[in-house]
Parts: C-alpha cells; structure tokens; sequence
C-alpha cells in the first residue's frame, strides 16, 4: 500500500467519522460566553518524520516512519475543565505511542509506564529501523496518525472525540475511537453508569436502537446474523458521546462486527430516554 493509499485512508476516516457523528462541532478559534466559562479550543498539529526519502513524492517513499499528531490546545478562564482536556488528550497521545511500542509485551502497564512522549517515539522508530534491516528490500512505510477534535459543547459537558490510525504494515490500517464526556465544573469524564437511572431500560432501548440500525428484526439471533454478541446477547458499546439531540453509542471496528463494517454507531433521542437518564447532569 503506497503512502498516498494510506492518507486516503485517513482522510476517508475522518471523513466517515464526522458523518457519523452527526453533532459534529469542529473546534473553533473561540467558542462564545455561556454559562459557566469561557473556553476556546485550537486546532494544533506536529508532524514527525524518519527514515529514507521521507521527503519524496509519496509513491516513491519506501521506508519512512510518520507520526501526524492533530489535537486540541484548550484554554480559558477555568482551569479545572482546560487542564483536564489537555491532560487527557496528552495521556491518550502516549498510550497510542505506548501500545504500539510495547506491542505484544504483556508485561508492560501503561498506566505505571514512566517513558517521556519523545522516548517513546524514539523506541518506535528503533522498531521501525530493525525492520528494515531484517526485510531491506521490503516496503517499510509506517504511518501513526491522532486527530482531537470535539463532538459537542453544552453548558455542561463537553464531549471530544479522540481517533487514531495505525498503518505498519499488512492488509489494512487500523482505526480506533475513543469519546471523552467532560464535565465542566469538575473536570472529569463521566461514566454512561453515572448517566442512566434506569439501567434496564435503556439496554432495552439500546438494543431496539442498534436492531433497527442494522435492520435486525426484533427475534434475529445477534451472533447467527454476524456480530460479535457472545451467544447472541446484546451489549452496550464502551463508547457514548453526549450529543444535543441524544446520547450516541459508538461501537469501534471489530467491537460488534467484522472489519469490513467498519464502525458502528447510533443515537438514542432525548425524547426516548426522558425516563431513563439524569437530564439535569446533562443540560
């Protein structure tokens, strides 16, 4: 797969993702007074280059190690709520790194991991390095690219969206999501538990909202039909963003079904959960 291949592949997922997440609030320079602070969000980018002819069209780059960083600089008169966000999108940046350094190790918590951001990278790039000493001749083009950006900003929550993609090497680049549920006068990330006071409802409510997604009758065996449902049984996505119209539950690729479906994803209204969520932890 050329390099330009793999940009399109990006690109197409970032794409995909704001369709998808149909709220979706672009970061702006400023963002306007609401009622609880001021806050701003920027869009920053760095790039990190190694290898051989990394500076060559793309089609003619044959072993380059790429490393495209897209976050949010977020700043603003509370600082609870602004050091949270960048301190997290910092952390996630890391593990992103991390996973893909220590790949493989078992042995490694990230959570205890005490490496720097540039001495992980520095391990990627020897990793990269090695293998194209083991295979010279072989295309060796390695792309890690994270973008930050936000789905929606309420009064009370913010909610961002945090996507990597990986490319190193095989079939297919890999793409995950993760969504982050800030609450602003804390500055925590808020659990979908800490949301819904009607728990069995709203799995009921999921499961009708991912059916009629998917267009699954109501009595269709989940695993027979394809997904990822040990025995069939629904369960809820790890991943929800808060949105203005509902609650959105997002499910990464390989999380419910195979590859070739790529992200799945759906929004519950508030109209439908008016009895099952703390709307006074949301607006």
């Amino acid at each position: 797969m050329s390099m330009s291949t793999k940009n399109v592949w990006f690109v197409m997922f970032i794409i995909i993702s704001i369709v998808i997440l149909g709220c979706k609030e672009p970061a702006l320079k400023s963002e306007s007074h609401d009622k609880i602070s001021d806050i701003s969000f920027m869009l920053d980018s760095t790039k990190i280059q190694y290898g051989n002819g990394c500076q060559l069209p793309d089609s003619l780059i044959h072993q380059c190690l790429v490393i495209n960083e897209f976050t949010l600089n977020v700043s603003g008169r509370d600082a609870i709520i602004t050091s949270a966000i960048n301190d997290t999108l910092a952390h996630y940046f890391k593990k992103t790194l991390a996973n893909i350094a220590f790949y493989n190790d078992d042995s490694v918590n990230f959570s205890n991991n005490e490496l720097t951001k540039n001495e992980l990278i520095a391990k990627i790039q020897t990793m990269h390095q090695a293998q194209i000493k083991e295979m010279p001749d072989a295309p060796s083009v390695w792309n890690i690219d994270t973008y930050a950006d936000t789905i929606c900003v309420l009064p009370k929550i913010i909610s961002i969206q945090y996507s990597e993609f990986t490319f190193l090497g095989g079939a297919h680049p890999n793409t995950f999501s993760t969504f982050l549920n800030f609450d602003r006068r804390s500055g925590k990330t808020i659990p979908l538990n800490d949301l819904v006071k009607d728990k069995k409802k709203f799995l009921l409510l999921a499961e009708e909202g991912f059916r009629k997604n998917q267009e699954l009758s109501s009595d269709q065996n989940l695993e027979e039909a394809g997904y990822f449902f040990e025995k069939g049984k629904f369960a809820l996505a790890n991943n929800f963003s808060i949105k203005r119209d509902g609650i959105e539950l997002y499910y990464n690729t390989y999380e419910a079904a195979a590859y070739v479906f790529g992200p799945l994803t759906f929004t519950l209204s508030y109209e439908q959960l008016k009895d099952c969520v703390y709307f006074d932890l949301i607006k």
